[in-house]
């Protein structure tokens, strides 16, 4: 099989649609190089030593219970859903919810997804655990078909989980949704009186959507749900992405894949949303998904080549390349940007959720990285002096 950087394969499942052929033509122009501009990253510093966990068919996102040890991830076989590829488990659901015992050694995973959806539809996408108070609570972003029975276009809903102490399967509190609020629902975060997603887009047509990526203009953007109605945070954010909220000072941290951002905001009392006034952080990279370092500091996992991911997705190239950055506060309160893993998809094509576990003592350190459409996540153990 050629694994050539810049090779190109047309499957004969294939056709090779408008999209494709746009894809093909910058694929070929552009080899993939052109990630967001501006961001000056530093280089990794240490090792990992990362092995495969699964199967766990597109293990999208990451939602890390620190104080248990433990990871939810939610997975959707997505090329399976959209009937591209024989299922990764075969039966006849194709979303699930697991949950990883990060204390054991090897790392389990188990398939805690609730009973209720075992009869309905699941395609959980971004997922945030709430656990303050004695009672845990997942909220996990569900797609929706569009008409035609495809993945994309189809919007989606909230659905909020109870976690049981016992560590049985989680179960089913209740959905949210609005069809207006929600066009193209991507990641959420929970803030206790309410929760914030982000839709990636502006529209709920999968043409629109996939113009939109190709072309730069989104009209992504951020909406907040305050327990009774959805309210849309001002300004546009191209391709929001992952989401990241700190309850204690209300603060809302959101990237935008398309320009390789992240950007922070304030929420008060009230409920009202706006910028903090700082400079937005610039990667150079496609970021997705956002989580907290144990010290307050941002991981996230980014795309280094966008072009090259919507090559990988619509299955014209063998793979997509993982990039895993760090963004920490310097002494000047200006932040810094470091790479602290990069693959170029062999062991890990399209990289989209990072998660650090670290054991109370400081004994245990484990990486977890999520992706899109790969059936099985990276854990990765520290062998070097590399932070964070």
């Amino acid at each position: 099989m050629v694994r050539d950087a810049c090779s190109i394969r047309l499957p004969g499942a294939l056709p090779l649609s408008v999209f494709s052929l746009a894809f093909v033509v910058a694929g070929v122009s552009g080899c993939g190089l052109l990630p967001p501009g501006g961001g000056a990253v530093e280089p990794a510093a240490g090792a990992w030593s990362c092995q495969p966990l699964g199967p766990i068919p597109g293990p999208e996102d990451i939602a890390l219970d620190r104080e248990k040890g433990l990871a939810y991830v939610s997975s959707t076989d997505r090329w399976a859903a959209d009937g591209k590829a024989a299922p990764v488990i075969p039966d006849e659901h194709h979303g699930r919810i697991y949950r990883i015992d990060l204390k054991t050694d090897p790392a389990t995973a188990t398939d805690v997804t609730p009973g209720a959806f075992r009869w309905r539809e699941f395609l959980p996408q971004g997922i945030d655990l709430l656990d303050e108070g004695p009672e845990r609570r997942l909220f996990v972003v569900n797609r929706q078909r569009a008409a035609d029975g495809s993945t994309c276009g189809g919007g989606g809903g909230i659905e909020i989980l109870t976690v049981p102490s016992d560590g049985g399967p989680l179960g089913y509190d209740r959905t949210v949704q609005d069809a207006e609020a929600l066009p193209n629902p991507n990641d959420v975060a929970a803030t206790g009186d309410g929760f914030y997603v982000s839709n990636s887009s502006d529209t709920r047509s999968c043409i629109g959507q996939k113009l939109g990526a190709l072309f730069g203009r989104t009209g992504g953007h951020v909406v907040r749900y305050d327990g009774s109605r959805f309210q849309r945070v001002d300004g546009t954010v191209e391709f929001a992405n992952g989401l990241l909220a700190d309850r204690a000072s209300r603060r809302l941290f959101v990237a935008s894949t398309l320009d390789g951002t992240v950007r922070a905001y304030r929420w008060d009392g009230a409920g009202r949303t706006e910028p903090d006034g700082s400079v937005p952080v610039r990667t150079g990279s496609g970021v997705d998904n956002l989580s907290w370092l144990r010290d307050g500091s941002i991981l996230t996992a980014a795309h280094p080549s966008p072009l090259r991911f919507l090559l990988y997705s619509a299955g014209i190239v063998h793979t997509s390349p993982t990039q895993i950055l760090h963004i920490a506060s310097s002494s000047t309160g200006a932040r810094a940007v470091r790479e602290i893993l990069r693959d170029d998809g062999e062991r890990l094509s399209a990289g989209s959720a990072a998660a650090l576990y670290e054991s109370a003592d400081g004994t245990v350190r484990r990486l977890l990285v999520g992706a899109v459409f790969a059936d099985h996540l990276l854990l990765c153990r520290d062998e070097g002096p590399a932070r964070p």
